[in-house]
């Protein structure tokens, strides 16, 4: 039974059964003959049917994607409810009903990707083009059995399109006015010979961005995009097959799409005086960023990856083996401008160098019996290598202090650092496990899954003081300046130096003296190797009951791994390691095929109970403050379907209600608004228990309507609407209120025009109610130099129109 606060059941149900009755209603008319396709995913590991498989799942088809111009996960995941992915500042943040991952490189991700059935283990890996999909399954609730440990809150399952058996080839070209924005896809398929098929996709994009930086006079943020993948089908014998894939991707980008939305009077007189004079904050495409330091180059984040698969399927007898080897080589390198704003003030030059390889076997008991099961086993090992310098420039503001004892101080330099940041981290993953299903009639099922997992991390972790220099700049340099680095530890609390390795955690205070020597001690008892183990599972009841319709019941525990702190500047002994989080959750369901095939609905009421939830929240100065909060709840009924009105028209829809909140959490940071009133003694501290996690709205809801006509013999119309809703919801860790994003209709739509299944031209416009929609706002850095209470917003595109071109040979 669903319980918590708020939990307005009956109020969801009574809106749940007035849109049945709508759709049954619209579905009566002139629908004599439309039929609704059959959806396959690989969702349990093996391709069936979306109406047989007890998951809930949401299914966004290659023929959408590729429609709606939408090649990124945050625009294939606005038309699925309670599912979010927004860009940051330096990551990726991916939820799924109200749970998710952001602001520490140490965290493992809550929601797994997985394209082609191999893991992409970094929240940067999402921000890759998704080239020639053929589906995108979004897997929601915990997915630990069959797909691993970091799968807590749900799972994205990418395919891409497979090689053909007969020739095809098309080319697809797309132009953005409004924000110069053009793209070309090829694809190229078909059989090389009766046993050999090669399918070959290629990908550039390029665009000038949707933001107008003033300062510099360049619209942000600049893109270019260059994606090829090449797959070869070949069946080696009548019962083997190997599918090779190889993609390369490159990604080059220049300013980002960010501004200062809110400033105090105090922040705007110093951005006016020290920066941009014309400056003003607002939430309005316009921005005053300068993009770098003095000596520094302008702010740019690119990326390049390697990604090899080679995917086995055996037949043996009546069982099927396969092997999934994964292996992915991919770098970053950013230079990224954190006062948002046009002074010289706070600045970081990041790298982060990941390489992964994963293994997969599975084994597959004949199907169709009274006892069916499948056996695996999975290892990954994975280094991440992240240097990074996080700069701070106070000389060119020193006028701001000259009332306190740090003018004479900063007025020398000693305001002026870079702190050489290095984070390496090596990881090691074994796990074993399976799923038995007992078939006890032709109705009724149950499934049972476990899975035992080991890991191990290693930790290497620098972080040292050097004094900023604009002639003589080198990247990541770790040389310690002992007046500058006490500077920092001494006055500002913001870094102390700190190095954890085979030796320990050593922890050094310093001075801003140079005479006096720096004082190091070695913290006992930390080293730097965490191991733990998990026995994960769940039980699913599944009953048929008719050909039409069937029911589920699913109950499961899961887990998300523990971990090193990437960040913490100050060397925190209590905050540096992370404890694991796990997860109780519980599902009914029900598939339902309605109208002799003319319409479908499915149906998910959960509730998942989480422990020691991974938080990461900004601390107002430079950092990130790491915890495990202590329970939350996520709960809610999920709604969604297909309708053939007539054999023209179709309607997609879902509707959600969403109850995600922290059960407990106190000890949780403070928003901007409680430190100013804060009493002391000692830091603020908050209770955030009762509260709403971050993108949880409490309503969302999608309709989208696709028509197709002929308008002569040869000539086809095609018309599509798309209403995407969403609830107010939080957007940071702290539930700063002033950040609430408000609640929103987006509305997109398409006119196409086809001819013999050969060519198309059409329309699309994108946001046409031009929302303003931040996904991901924050604090200003520094907020302890007179920065506390304002703001920086990401905002997501505005109102777009683009031409779509298609030619197929």
């Amino acid at each position: 039974m669903l319980v918590g606060k708020g939990f307005k059941i009956g109020t969801v149900l009574s809106r749940v059964t007035i849109l049945a009755a709508l759709v049954v209603q619209a579905a009566a008319v002139n629908a004599q003959t439309a039929q609704i396709e059959e959806i396959l995913v690989t969702a349990t590991k093996k391709e069936e049917s979306l109406s047989d498989i007890p998951v809930a799942v949401a299914v966004v088809g290659g023929d959408k994607i590729n429609e709606q111009g939408a090649f990124s996960v945050e625009e294939i995941l606005e038309f699925v409810v309670n599912v979010f992915a927004t860009e940051t500042s330096g990551n990726e943040k991916v939820y799924i009903r109200g749970i998710g991952t952001y602001g520490n490189s140490g965290f493992e991700q809550s929601v797994g990707t997985f394209v082609d059935g191999v893991y992409r283990g970094r929240g940067q890996a999402s921000r890759a083009a998704l080239l020639d999909l053929a589906r995108v399954e979004v897997l929601k609730g915990p997915q630990n059995t069959l797909f691993g440990k970091n799968t807590i809150a749900g799972a994205l399952n990418i395919t891409s399109a497979s090689p053909s058996d007969e020739f095809e080839a098309s080319i697809l070209g797309t132009y953005e006015p409004e924000f110069n924005g053009w793209g070309t896809q090829i694809v190229v398929s078909g059989p090389l010979t009766d046993t050999f098929r090669a399918r070959l996709a290629l990908r550039r994009d390029e665009t000038d961005g949707y933001f107008e930086n003033r300062t510099v006079g360049q619209d942000e943020r600049q893109e270019s995009e260059t994606v090829a993948r090449l797959t070869l089908d070949w069946d080696a014998t009548e019962n083997l097959n190997f599918v090779f894939k190889w993609e390369r991707g490159e990604q080059d980008t220049l300013g980002r799409q960010n501004e200062v939305g809110i400033a105090t009077p105090v922040a705007t007189s110093i951005y006016q005086t020290f920066g941009d004079a014309n400056f003003q904050p607002g939430i309005d495409y316009v921005k005053y960023q300068d993009g770098s330091l003095p000596g520094r180059p302008p702010q740019f984040d690119n990326s390049e990856w390697d990604l090899v698969s080679v995917n086995g399927t055996w037949n043996i007898g009546e069982f099927t083996f396969r092997s999934i080897t994964g292996y992915i080589d991919a770098i970053a390198d950013n230079s990224l401008d954190l006062d948002f704003a046009s002074v010289d003030l706070i600045g970081q030059q990041r790298v982060e160098a990941h390489e992964q390889f994963t293994q997969e076997f599975i084994l597959f008991s004949p199907q169709g019996e009274t006892v069916e099961y499948l056996a695996g086993f999975f290892y990954q090992d994975e280094d991440l290598d992240r240097p990074s310098d996080l700069e701070i420039y106070l000389t060119g503001l020193a006028p701001l202090f000259a009332p306190t004892p740090l003018f004479p101080l900063v007025q020398q330099g000693l305001g002026d650092i870079t702190l050489h940041r290095n984070y390496f981290q090596d990881s090691e993953t074994i796990s074993a496990f399976t799923q038995v299903t007992f078939n006890t009639s032709d109705k009724l099922r149950f499934q049972l899954g476990a899975r035992y997992s080991e890991e191990e991390k290693e930790l290497k972790k620098t972080t040292i003081g050097a004094a900023y220099s604009v002639d003589n700049y080198s990247k990541f340099n770790h040389t310690a300046s002992l007046p500058h680095t006490g500077f920092y530890d001494q006055f500002l609390n913001l870094a102390r130096q700190h190095i954890l390795d085979g030796n320990g955690f050593e922890i050094c205070d310093t001075t801003v003296i140079p005479d006096v020597q720096q004082t190091c001690s070695i913290v006992p008892g930390f080293d730097n190797v965490r191991n733990e183990d998990h026995v994960t599972g769940d039980v699913i009841v599944q009953y048929d009951y008719s050909d039409s319709a069937m029911f589920y019941a699913k109950w499961g525990v899961g887990y998300k791994a523990g971990g090193y702190d990437e960040f913490n500047l100050l060397g925190s002994v209590g905050s540096q390691e992370f404890e694991d989080e796990t997860v109780e959750s519980f599902e009914l369901g029900a598939k339902l095929t309605l109208w002799e095939n003319r319409a479908s609905m499915n149906i998910s009421v959960f509730q998942s109970n989480f422990e020691d939830l991974q938080v990461s929240v900004f601390d107002g100065v430079a950092g990130f403050e790491v915890a495990n909060a202590a329970e939350a709840v996520s709960q809610g009924i999920e709604l969604d379907g297909k309708v053939a009105l007539t054999d023209e028209l179709s309607m997609t829809y879902a509707l959600a209600y969403l109850d995600s909140t922290f059960d407990s959490f106190p000890g949780a940071a403070c928003h901007a608004g409680q430190n100013a009133a804060w009493p002391g003694p000692g830091p603020c501290v908050s209770d955030l228990g009762g509260q709403n996690t971050q993108f949880a709205p409490e309503y969302s809801g999608n309709l989208s309507f696709d028509y197709q006509t002929t308008l002569t013999g040869s000539v086809d119309l095609g018309l599509g609407l798309d209403l995407i809703y969403k609830d107010d919801y939080f957007t940071t860790g702290d539930n700063d209120p002033v950040l609430v994003q408000e609640a929103f209709t987006k509305i997109n739509a398409r006119v196409a025009v086809m001819g013999d299944d050969k060519w198309s031209v059409a329309l699309l416009g994108k946001n046409l109610t031009d929302e303003i929609v931040a996904n991901s706002p924050d604090d200003i850095p520094l907020g302890n130099v007179g920065f506390a209470g304002s703001y920086f917003y990401f905002l997501d595109a505005p109102r777009s129109y683009e031409i779509q071109a298609t030619y197929r040979f």
